[in-house]
């Protein structure tokens, strides 16, 4: 992969232009990717091209490291306050491309969450999606 930040960019309920951030050449049109008429992406596209590109990275966005602390957040029964400042923790351990990826990601998600009555896309159904891309390869065995 190359750097994950990108550049910030529209909203879930927007199409967003073909400048900007690189992909790679799955971010390059072809016959079969839908575009609006200004040439800009749908965001069904951008949508599959994000997450082919974390898809690709080597042990997924969140290394298994961070995943087993924020498992351990999860598992702990700690009120909230701790535990928001004990995830805090856990990704601000990440490196400086993976933190604001992260960030960015849970941002948009959240926006398709809220947006499900209308794309049918739940946290549920999101999490299916996502994991994958965004674990890498857990071992849940040892979560």
């Amino acid at each position: 992969g190359g750097s994950a930040s990108g550049s910030g960019g529209g909203s879930a309920g927007s199409t967003v232009g073909s400048t900007g951030g690189s992909a790679g050449s799955a971010a390059q049109p072809t016959e079969n990717t839908a575009t609006d008429e200004t040439g800009s992406y749908d965001v069904l596209s951008v949508a599959v091209v994000l997450k082919q590109y974390i898809g690709e990275i080597a042990d997924g966005l969140l290394p298994q490291d961070t995943v087993r602390d924020l498992m351990d957040v999860l598992n702990s029964g700690a009120d909230d306050k701790n535990s928001i400042e004990a995830v805090k923790d856990a990704l601000e351990s990440l490196s400086v491309e993976r933190y604001f990826t992260t960030v960015y990601i849970l941002q948009l998600l959240a926006e398709v969450v809220r947006n499900s009555r209308l794309n049918r896309m739940d946290s549920y159904n999101l999490a299916m999606v996502w994991m994958p891309s965004l674990f890498g390869a857990v071992d849940t065995l040892d979560l």
